[in-house]
């Protein structure tokens, strides 16, 4: 073999060394830092967990404000264009909304925007 050609193939040999010892270096880093993150974050909701107040318990009425009833029948009305029968109502407990369900909920809603024709 002539001498540069032996040059070139231990100069690739090196290289591909080189970039495969980066690669495997930099995926040992992620996968480290990953159990580092997951390590802080169980210590973080194990101390959040131990600090939660326990909850009061509250008197919840079944009785609805008939003002109520009629501003969501009115919604719905505008909404939808025809005559509605409120039969049920519920009030969520607790908002375990994040911004991120609501602006799927709207977009989805507005995906199904219903469109009427006269």
């Amino acid at each position: 073999m002539s001498p540069s050609l032996l040059e070139s193939v231990n100069l690739l040999f090196i290289g591909l060394t080189g970039v495969f010892a980066s690669l495997f270096f930099f995926y040992i880093l992620i996968v480290v830092i990953g159990k580092i993150s997951s390590y802080f974050n169980k210590r973080k909701v194990a101390k959040k967990l131990r600090n939660e107040p326990t909850k009061k318990s509250t008197t919840v009425t079944d009785e609805i404000d008939p003002e109520i009833i009629a501003v969501i029948a009115a919604s719905v009305f505008a909404t939808l264009q025809t005559k509605v029968r409120v039969k049920s109502i519920r009030f969520l407990t607790e908002p375990d909304d994040t911004s991120w369900s609501r602006i799927g909920r709207l977009s989805l809603i507005d995906s199904h925007h219903i469109k009427i024709n006269k």
